[in-house]
């Protein structure tokens, strides 16, 4: 295993540690969530720290069970399109909260994230295929990004998510988070940038 993938893989990991005691230690999850009030007070770092608070077991389950599957997929095939995606989408995802819909009080969880390495490990695929030839897998690759998008669709017309029972965790899911996520990730994937590699 090269240092980088390594390194990448760490990273992967020390997240999902992080998501992992701020379920366990419900006082670090009250104090990282996204909480619009705390953040316009100062509190700068939950634009950062919320993506990693859940409301839930199931919640942190699922994300977390996603997280760990598409990280290493992503890692395996570009440590610097997957630590650039999570950046990406952690600030871009956290920024659109703030800025566009102040409604929003609270928010958690890594979905928006599994968002961005769903998409990322998608366009990636897509690349390679058209490098390669192999107009099959690239086909896979556009269906699945279909698939994201029509999942997101279901999410924004009916407010629930098709793996977690939101309402028994008591929240609404974001699909713009989700969206956000995912078009940080393809566009990340689908960028040129060799040092990305």
């Amino acid at each position: 295993m090269t240092p980088s993938l390594k390194g990448g893989g760490l990273v992967v990991l020390a997240l999902l540690g992080m998501a992992v005691v701020a379920w366990a230690t419900p006082l670090a999850g009250e104090a990282w969530e996204y909480d619009r009030e705390a953040i316009l007070d100062g509190e700068w770092s939950r634009l950062l720290t919320g993506h990693l608070t859940h409301w839930n077991f199931d919640h942190l389950f699922w994300d977390a069970a996603t997280f760990l599957l598409l990280g290493i997929a992503c890692v395996w095939r570009s440590v610097g399109r997957t630590v650039a995606t999570l950046l990406g989408a952690t600030t871009a995802i956290s920024a659109a909260l703030l800025l566009f819909q102040p409604q929003v009080a609270t928010y958690r969880g890594l979905s928006g994230l599994d968002s961005a390495l769903f998409t990322l490990l998608a366009a990636m695929i897509w690349r390679q295929s058209r490098r390669n030839g192999r107009w099959k897998l690239g086909a896979v690759a556009v269906t699945a990004g279909a698939a994201f998008l029509a999942k997101a669709a279901y999410e924004s017309a009916t407010g629930t998510t098709l793996f977690v029972d939101s309402s028994a965790a008591g929240f609404v899911p974001l699909a713009s988070a989700h969206l956000i996520g995912g078009a940080v990730g393809a566009i990340v994937g689908l960028g040129g940038r060799a040092a990305l590699r």
